[in-house]
């Protein structure tokens, strides 16, 4: 039974990072990537990095902004991934957040934020909004 005076993951991170969401394109060294960020705080929580595929990445990032801002509905746009989406602990170093496709075991960002906990928690809610999202 779950007790109805806890906090779930993504509401403690909903707190830390109230939105609303956008992404920016960003480049630090030969890396390209999408940032999602909260627009409150000015911290990325996740860059959807690419080499050559910079509409996927974009794509990819705009997604998650709307299931993060709860820009669901049919119009919406999606991932090209069935969902549901969880999240997965990477068993090689860098110790790392990865969101995936469950149907499919398909990449969708990884998550590299701070401390582990702080990471499973951003990983957990971006997987949570992407269901949402996708439902």
């Amino acid at each position: 039974m779950t007790n109805p005076n806890s906090v779930s993951s993504t509401q403690v991170v909903h707190r830390k990072f109230p939105g609303p969401f956008q992404s920016r394109l960003d480049k630090e060294g030969v890396d390209l990537s999408f940032d999602v960020f909260c627009q409150t705080t000015k911290k990325v929580l996740v860059s959807v990095r690419y080499w050559h595929e910079e509409d996927d990445a974009r794509h990819n990032a705009a997604v998650i902004v709307d299931a993060l801002n709860g820009n669901h509905g049919p119009q919406a746009p999606k991932l090209d991934l069935p969902g549901p989406f969880t999240i997965e602990l990477s068993d090689v170093p860098p110790s790392l957040v990865y969101v995936i496709c469950q149907t499919t075991d398909g990449f969708v960002v990884g998550v590299d934020y701070g401390y582990m906990d702080d990471a499973i928690q951003i990983g957990e809610w971006i997987a949570h909004a992407l269901n949402m999202h996708h439902s």
